[in-house]
């Protein structure tokens, strides 16, 4: 009996173990194909991964290969049409056309001039050549100033517009010119304005000099220096300078006018001007000789060999202050005509104010006056009474300025 129990529960023991190895077995075995299948998704997963990567990789090679073909066509679309392109850019640079513009401005310098300017042909072709020479850098002596000019004449011929109608012509406007009234240096301590000068009470702070700023501050101002006769012999020597070396020095420190042009302005009688004659009516001397002479009273020898040019204006003639007297009417005109206010002027308005009396007693000295006084004056009050009206003529009748209104034509 107790040895059949024995054997019972040995044998039961037994089953037991096999029981337990064979569920290890099951075990394993079942870990074993998880393993397996994780393995195969993993290496799946590996091998879409790889796939997805070369897709990537090529498509990045497609696009690479894209715009190396777009940006190959855009270079040799752009070389086709580089030669118009910079045609283009050249022809529309701003420094081309203001270079263009001011080389065609200086080739026909006489004729803009010749507009304004009336009767002085001989002066501006003289001060038009020296303009081009040193315009163009061809002057011997480029420190110097590129024109200076030396007007001689009566009252009223002209000397001042000419230097205003070179500041219009080359710069645009009449506000490029600086003029200065040598009246003011007569006294030898007057000279001392034209250059810095220091603030009373003050070490650091400077008077702006009426010569030496305008010229620091724009090194192409057009200088007018009116009435040399007037200026002290302190200020002659001062000009020299300026002519001789293009540069002088006052407080604040050296003012260059190697781009400046310089218009000095002489007054002088008719009668002084006057040629002396001799027997048979001929000149004593060449009127080169005797302008010289007469100029060596006022000026040192060494001031008039500085110049460029010594122009000697001769008086203007009737005819000629007419015309002076037309262009400057027209101007109004044409400033008036923006407003839409047509404006015509016979010529017997220019033929009855400018007469023989007002010419011989001071040339176009007291054009701008007669023009003010007997032209627009009258005209003023016409236009703040009728101020609808858009159409006017003015004509001179029974020894006044007549203006009528005019009815517009359709």
């Amino acid at each position: 009996m107790a040895a059949r129990k024995k054997t019972a529960k040995k044998a039961a023991s037994t089953r037991t173990q096999a029981a337990r190895k064979t569920a290890k077995k099951a075990a394993k075995k079942a870990a074993g194909t998880v393993k397996k299948k994780s393995t195969k998704k993993a290496a799946a997963a590996k091998t879409v991964k790889k796939k997805s990567t070369k897709k990537a990789a090529a498509a990045k090679t497609r696009k690479k290969s894209t715009r190396r073909s777009a940006a190959k066509s855009a270079v040799a679309k752009a070389g086709a049409r580089k030669p118009a392109r910079r045609k283009v850019r050249k022809s529309t640079s701003p420094e081309a056309l203001l270079t263009a513009q001011f080389a065609d401005t200086l080739l026909h310098l006489e004729d803009r001039l010749q507009e304004r300017i009336v009767g002085k042909r001989s002066a501006i072709e003289s001060i038009a050549r020296i303009i081009r020479i040193t315009g163009t850098e061809l002057d011997f002596r480029p420190e110097r100033p590129n024109g200076a000019f030396l007007l001689v004449g009566p009252e009223g011929v002209g000397k001042n517009e000419i230097a205003y109608a070179i500041g219009e012509v080359l710069q645009g406007s009449e506000d490029a010119v600086v003029s200065i009234d040598l009246g003011e240096v007569a006294e030898e301590e007057d000279v001392a304005k034209l250059g810095a000068t220091l603030v009373p009470g003050s070490e650091t702070h400077f008077l702006p000099g009426m010569l030496t700023h305008p010229v620091r501050e724009n090194p192409k101002t057009i200088l007018l220096l009116r009435g040399l006769e007037q200026a002290h012999p302190t200020f002659h020597r001062l000009l020299l300078t300026i002519l001789e070396r293009g540069r002088i020095d006052d407080m604040i420190g050296p003012v260059h006018f190697d781009q400046t042009l310089i218009f000095v302005t002489l007054t002088l009688t008719r009668e002084e001007l006057a040629p002396q004659e001799i027997g048979f009516g001929r000149p004593s001397k060449s009127e080169e000789d005797r302008l010289r002479e007469l100029l060596g009273r006022f000026v040192m020898p060494d001031l008039l060999d500085a110049f460029n040019e010594v122009l000697e204006l001769p008086p203007l003639s009737v005819p000629e202050v007419r015309q002076i007297a037309r262009y400057k009417v027209e101007r109004v005109i044409r400033r008036m005509a923006k407003k839409r206010k047509d404006i015509a002027i016979s010529d017997s308005v220019f033929d009855e104010l400018i007469t023989d009396e007002l010419c011989r007693d001071g040339g176009a000295k007291f054009l701008n006056r007669t023009l003010q006084e007997r032209l627009f004056n009258p005209l003023a009050r016409f236009l703040l009474t009728h101020q609808s009206t858009s159409q006017i003529s003015i004509d001179f009748t029974k020894g006044s300025v007549v203006i009528d209104p005019q009815e517009r034509k359709s």
